[in-house]
């Protein structure tokens, strides 16, 4: 996530809880795979198969990573991908990456945090409901 400015990522963030406007601008203003990352996050595996196809696995490990998935984070530090680990592992409210991203002045990446627990604690599980 360090690859993108922080207005893109905190946009990338607003995502996570529905904002479709966020979503559309962002597909087409040349960040396709934050669209699809968003998508596959709120539940739809089309943004997941996306991430897949068009060179964005660091991505979709994320993702998974992001529900807890150990294969998807050892996958993401052996391909030293180790912000997306960190990340991951604070999505999952694991202390020591919050107080990372906390000491190293990475705000924009705590509003991922934020917003994705957001939305996973709001989730209430229908199997009829489409996913996003």
């Amino acid at each position: 996530m360090l690859e993108y400015e922080p207005k893109i990522v905190i946009a990338f963030a607003e995502t996570l809880t529905g904002n479709k406007d966020i979503l559309e601008w962002l597909t087409k203003n040349g960040y396709p795979e934050l669209a699809a990352l968003s998508i596959c996050m709120r539940g739809n595996n089309e943004g997941f198969e996306w991430l897949m196809a068009n060179g964005y696995p660091h991505l979709g490990a994320f993702d998974r990573a992001a529900d807890n998935n150990v294969d998807a984070l050892l996958w993401l530090v052996r391909h030293d991908y180790k912000i997306y680990a960190i990340l991951a592992e604070a999505c999952n409210k694991k202390p020591q990456a919050i107080n990372y991203l906390r000491e190293n002045d990475l705000q924009a990446l705590m509003h991922v945090v934020n917003n994705f627990n957001i939305h996973r604690e709001s989730m209430i599980f229908n199997p009829y409901k489409k996913p996003f």
